[in-house]
């Protein structure tokens, strides 16, 4: 029997690319997206030109606050609910705390509203790694104590909270999905990957915060997609969170430095201080999303550099970088 089922946020950077590999293989998607200024609408609207008319998708531009507007998008039984939307990002977290706070901790309470008001069984929320914060300790494991340093991370661990509630409360299964670093195809231009090469192509010094010494996870879409999927399939007792992650660290300048060989363009960079709420490194176990997900990342960073040359482009045409 085909799956329906609901993307938020699906014009977005990781719900497009979900979508697309559910419509590949005959799921009917319903997709919310508020097509908001957080950044370009174009780009979203590129990202859903290859399959907004396939036969089996539907678009509801809704903001996921609007709960009537949310639960009529519900006309048929759904399966699952993939909540992506939200507003992402530490450092604009900082200048916009209550817009953050609205979107991602009252925007999810409506989108588990529709859990219960449309008895839909499972949920995944994509939840993030900024959660566990400066912990020491890595790489980080899903037990370890979160300690989130920014208003984005709150709202996220908030929203786990919310998620795990809601579920044993009206009886429905959900799975937190704590992202690491995405970054391919679709990715937003701010973030550091796609913002550094659509600065290179268009001839824009980089802006480094810091001395370029900070270690992320970085984590391919194609990756990250796959543990979705995962998740979508696993249903347990009560809410459980995996990291889905890469498992290893790159330092931000080695980064650079293979955008740099790889679009064979020279960086110009500006360094300026490290901002608060960043932190110095992410790193995430993946023994446990292996475990119980089957989860095996398989895309190293230059191989997915490689693969997101064409979108690269596309930002550094749309994008005024200068």
């Amino acid at each position: 029997m085909t799956q329906r089922v609901v993307v938020t946020g699906a014009a977005g950077f990781i719900g497009s690319n979900l979508v697309r590999g559910l419509l590949a293989d005959g799921y009917t998607v319903v997709g919310v997206d508020s097509f908001d200024d957080f950044y370009d609408p174009r780009l979203k609207h590129h990202n859903m030109s290859d399959f907004v008319d396939n036969t089996n998708f539907t678009l509801h531009k809704i903001d996921i606050r609007d709960t009537p507007g949310l639960l009529d998008v519900c006309d048929r039984e759904i399966d699952t609910v993939v909540h992506m939307a939200a507003l992402a990002g530490v450092r604009p977290s900082a200048e916009r705390p209550i817009e953050y706070c609205d979107v991602n901790v009252a925007g999810t309470m409506s989108v588990l509203e529709l859990m219960g008001r449309k008895s839909i069984p499972h949920l995944v929320f994509a939840s993030s790694s900024s959660i566990y914060g400066v912990n020491p300790n890595v790489p980080w494991t899903e037990d370890a104590i979160p300690q989130p340093i920014s208003v984005y991370a709150s709202s996220k661990l908030a929203g786990e909270a919310m998620v795990a509630h809601a579920g044993a409360q009206r009886g429905f299964t959900a799975v937190g999905t704590r992202l690491f670093t995405v970054y391919g195809p679709g990715q937003r231009p701010d973030l550091a990957i796609t913002n550094f090469a659509g600065r290179m192509l268009s001839n824009t010094a980089l802006k480094v915060f810091g001395d370029g010494s900070a270690l992320r996870d970085f984590t391919y879409v194609d990756d990250i997609v796959s543990g979705l999927r995962s998740a979508m399939d696993y249903r347990p007792s009560t809410f459980e969170a995996f990291n889905l992650a890469r498992g290893e660290r790159v330092k931000l300048m080695d980064v650079i430095t293979t955008l740099e060989e790889v679009l064979d363009v020279e960086a110009k960079i500006d360094f300026f201080d490290a901002i608060t709420g960043d932190v110095p490194q992410t790193w995430g176990s993946i023994d446990k999303s292996a475990a119980k997900l089957g989860y095996q990342p398989t895309t190293r960073l230059r191989a997915g550099i490689e693969a997101s040359k064409d979108w690269f482009q596309v930002v550094a045409d749309t994008v005024d970088f200068a």
